[in-house]
């Protein structure tokens, strides 16, 4: 019993003294989960310290904190996963395109060539001010509707403008410069730094380049620096 208890003491002094009280609880309270042993270097850790101080500047509630370690490991995952070959990506949003075509010279000049506001959900036109959108009729729509915006796209023309988005979308999937193709830098620390770092500056309202690249060497178990999370993190924006 005693060396039991020598061992979680000894457990739960290998925490850092910044390590988020909300993140130990989670590690010491479940013996297994997804990512519990990255978890636990993250919170053990010295290259850590300084981190975990950086963040409690912007974090403080326990959900924020949950928050934090969920997006992590969303982050790790997705970095993990194979992206769609070129020609798969392509096919995909060919055919998106060829459907919307399709249906959008399938209702020209019908009872379903409507203007966008005619298939607005009544909750998105009580937001835009209009309580009565349900009860009102065609003519009353359109003078309220002329009232908001001067000329509304009919609902052809805006599968016309997926189709062509589409199509847009279908040729950069063949000719943009991707992650996983360049050799310079491991694909998964390119997609972690740039998911993680879009996360952090966009919840905190600041970069936090040396954060990002400190959490990415721990999760990763791999050197990242700096001045390569902030080249990456500008290089995507």
């Amino acid at each position: 019993m005693k060396k039991k208890q020598h061992g979680e003491a000894q457990a739960k002094s290998a925490y850092l003294q910044s390590a988020p009280a909300p993140l130990v609880a989670l590690h010491e309270g479940r013996q297994s989960f997804p990512g519990r042993n990255i978890l636990g270097r993250l919170l053990t850790d010295r290259r850590m310290q300084r981190p975990w101080t950086v963040l409690s500047r912007n974090v403080s509630s326990v959900s924020e904190w949950e928050r934090l370690w969920k997006e992590i490991t969303l982050v790790l995952r997705r970095a993990r996963e194979e992206r769609e070959s070129r020609t798969k990506e392509e096919a995909q949003f060919l055919k998106i395109a060829r459907q919307a075509n399709r249906l959008a010279k399938s209702i020209e000049d019908g009872s379903l060539d409507l203007l966008a506001y005619e298939l607005f959900p009544v909750e998105v036109m009580n937001i835009l001010g209009v309580d009565n959108w349900s009860s009102i009729d065609r003519l009353e729509r359109a003078a309220i509707a002329g009232r908001l915006l001067d000329e509304w796209p009919s609902v052809q023309e805006l599968l016309a403008e997926l189709a062509a988005r589409a199509e847009h979308l279908a040729s950069d999937a063949i000719t943009e410069n991707r992650v996983v193709e360049r050799k310079t830098r491991n694909r998964e620390t390119l997609h972690f730094v740039r998911a993680l770092g879009g996360y952090v500056k966009a919840r905190y309202r600041t970069p936090l380049y040396g954060t990002v690249a400190i959490i990415a060497s721990v999760v990763l178990e791999r050197d990242v620096t700096k001045a390569f999370v902030e080249k990456e993190l500008k290089r995507g924006h």
